[in-house]
């Protein structure tokens, strides 16, 4: 279905199917809290066996919490591989060696930022020295640091070029292209100013993700401080679980490992 949207050339049709491998790649390549497992299981069961509403008004202590995680695993990894073979290679060359038309270029451009910013995990920063800043007395944010609460992957072209870099030169010759050019081609530029964050992006943290966890912390916050209760629905546990793991994301490159090869049960400790 996306093959199909991306090759028409309908704005509607292609930025669906760009919608669509941007989906693919994100939940294929990201490591975030999901239970839905455990929920899934307990709604399968026949109804003589449970009472829905005393299910899910129950409480739950911190210790007797199970929380799944989804952790890409091999089928992934080969999945998101396939991806970027079929939609974001053949796109990359074809734009880098053949002059195209402006509709095929913000085409080109769509499908390519789909993949750069769903699959932003995938492709490394090439390694670089630490910058020394002589106005501060904090150390440099150091990239070549793993983070291990977020999985990375080094796809490169089959040329064995780092894609970022290749993506650089990429935009810098479509710039050069559209100083000179009599056509508009603001459309392009706007979507290569959104792709260029995700270019120099250090420890890959969706600011949308983030906004979304920090609005449910103070919600979390006055659960979490009631002296009455110590018994707490499961879905405070669950966003407690979501925003501790973006936290980690966003302030600890050296955080604890959280496990691979598919979706990871355990328990929750904060």
């Amino acid at each position: 279905m996306i093959h199909l949207l991306v090759s028409c050339t309908s704005k509607v049709a292609y930025n669906s199917g760009a919608v669509g491998l941007w989906n693919s790649l994100y939940t294929l390549s990201r490591v975030y809290p999901e239970n839905t497992d455990y929920r899934n299981r307990k709604l399968s069961r026949p109804l003589q066996e449970w009472v829905p509403l005393r299910e899910w008004g129950r409480l739950y202590r911190l210790e007797d919490v199970k929380m799944a995680w989804n952790v890409p695993n091999e089928k992934g990894k080969a999945v998101i591989q396939e991806l970027v073979k079929k939609f974001l290679f053949p796109v990359m060359d074809m734009i880098r060696t053949a002059h195209v038309d402006r509709e095929t270029m913000k085409k080109s451009f769509t499908i390519m930022s789909a993949v750069l910013t769903g699959g932003a995990t995938c492709f490394s920063l090439p390694p670089s020295p630490l910058f020394q800043c002589p106005n501060s007395m904090l150390p440099w944010f150091n990239a070549n640091i793993p983070n291990s609460a977020v999985f990375k992957s080094d796809m490169r072209h089959p040329s064995g070029k780092n894609v970022r870099e290749m993506m650089v030169d990429l935009i810098e010759k479509t710039i050069a292209r559209a100083e000179t050019s009599d056509r508009d081609l603001s459309q392009v530029l706007v979507t290569i100013c959104s792709m260029l964050h995700y270019l120099i992006h250090t420890n890959y943290i969706d600011s949308s993700e983030l906004a979304a966890a920090m609005e449910t912390q103070s919600e979390i916050f006055t659960y979490m401080t009631n002296p009455v209760h110590k018994m707490y629905p499961i879905y405070v546990y669950e966003s407690m679980a979501y925003v501790c793991h973006m936290d980690r994301q966003a302030c600890d490159p050296n955080s604890s490992t959280v496990g691979s090869g598919g979706a990871e049960s355990m328990t929750v400790t904060v």
